[in-house]
Formats: structure tokens, sequence, C-alpha cells
């Protein structure tokens, strides 16, 4: 995770999201790491979303949750990963959208 400079997994089983493990979970366990599952650092069943969740739904979602991120889920497969920074990013795009048309 800090290699590549991800915050947060998914945690799959033949593309079935199974949980997601943090940044924030590794840190917790750091002294033990060697002696830790990924299953009992996790966060099993994720609240997830599906492709054509909008940008709001998935922000409320996160918001109230207090999640980071949100598996991206179609027809029970992970598909993808969504979190605050993408979230973070569309609003700047929407904002830069709407001051070119004013």
């Amino acid at each position: 995770m800090h290699a590549e400079g991800f915050k947060h997994l998914p945690v799959v089983e033949t593309k079935r999201v199974l949980g997601v493990i943090t940044d924030r979970d590794v840190r917790q366990r750091a002294p033990h790491l060697d002696e830790t599952l990924v299953e009992t650092a996790m966060t099993a069943d994720p609240v997830t979303v599906s492709p054509d969740t909008t940008i709001e739904e998935a922000a409320s979602a996160m918001l109230v949750k207090r999640i980071g991120c949100l598996p991206v889920v179609q027809n029970g497969s992970l598909v993808g990963i969504v979190t605050t920074t993408d979230l973070l990013r569309a609003l700047l795009d929407i904002a830069l959208v709407h001051r070119k048309d004013n």
C-alpha cells in the first residue's frame, strides 16, 4: 500500500468483495503485521455502490457512513473503487465547468 500510494484496498475473492482494508487498519497493527491476517484487519461486508450510482449519492453515503471509499460492484463483481479523492476531483471538475459557463 505504501509503495503504490494506496490508502484503501478492496479485499476480493473471485471478484466478489469481501471487505476493505485501509492504511489506518495497517498502521494500527504495525507492530504485529507479520502475525496479522488481512481478514482480521479489514472491514468486512463494506458499503458498495454500482456503476450507475450518482456522484451525489456516493458522496452522501461516504459522509453519512464516515468512510473513505466505496467499492463499485456490478453483477456481484468488483469493477472499481471510488475514494474521497475521486469525489473531490469530480467536485473541482464541476466547479471549473460552472466557472467557464459564467
